[in-house]
């Protein structure tokens, strides 16, 4: 539609009308850190890139969480990956993944680390002992897939997913080992009754099973 029309040119008279970027992951740290440059805050690389995960390379997401660090940081102008930490929380998916690749390769104190985000948000601990069963089950099922000569393109078929998806899932899943799923899976199954039963407080249980105790 031209310029000319008059719907069109009433609307550039009266109205704003803002232009939206359109951005590839690896650009958003840079971004984030120019747009808050030019409001007068300092953020370095590493936060910066905490950011951009946490918002899930989201615009919108990122211009709320922006505005509300803004505040938080008022006085010192200056956004600390602690104040992200603090204030940004992961979608729940992100934090899944993070904490079953951790727990499987048992770096138990960068997983204890992601236990502690998930309870700062108030995250349910048997929603994240379902979707853990879950991502374990997930890499068992893509195991037995390959094991069955499944490429990518029928492995992401099977689960739904795009194939980007698929390819990390199948990067995992040839590096796990079987014995290490099907430990995990069974303590899991393990700890669900245990707090179901009343034998073990929720919370307790889920930091015990990721510091390995359970």
């Amino acid at each position: 539609m031209e310029d000319t029309n008059d719907l069109i040119l009433a609307l550039k008279k009266y109205t704003y009308i803002d232009t939206v970027e359109t951005l590839e992951k690896e650009q958003y740290p840079e971004y984030i850190k120019r747009v808050l440059k030019n409001e007068g805050f300092i953020i370095d690389d590493i936060a910066a890139n905490e950011l951009s995960i946490r918002v899930d390379y989201d615009l919108y997401a990122l211009d709320l969480e922006i505005n509300k660090l803004k505040l938080y940081s008022y006085d010192t102008k200056k956004i600390t990956i602690e104040l992200i930490k603090e204030l940004v929380s992961k979608n729940l998916e992100d934090n899944i993944y993070e904490l079953t690749k951790l727990v499987l390769e048992e770096k138990i104190e960068k997983a204890h680390e992601v236990f502690k985000d998930l309870m700062q948000t108030n995250e349910e601990p048997l929603r994240i002992i379902n979707q853990l069963g879950q991502r374990v089950r997930e890499l068992m099922y893509a195991k037995d897939l390959l094991n069955q000569h499944y490429n990518q393109e029928q492995i992401a078929q099977y689960f739904n997913y795009k194939k980007g998806r698929a390819y990390f899932l199948i990067k995992d899943a040839k590096v796990v080992k079987q014995e290490k799923l099907e430990y995990l899976l069974s303590s899991l199954s393990q700890l669900d009754f245990k707090i179901k039963s009343g034998n073990i407080d929720k919370k307790i249980g889920l930091e015990l099973l990721i510091l390995g105790s359970v």
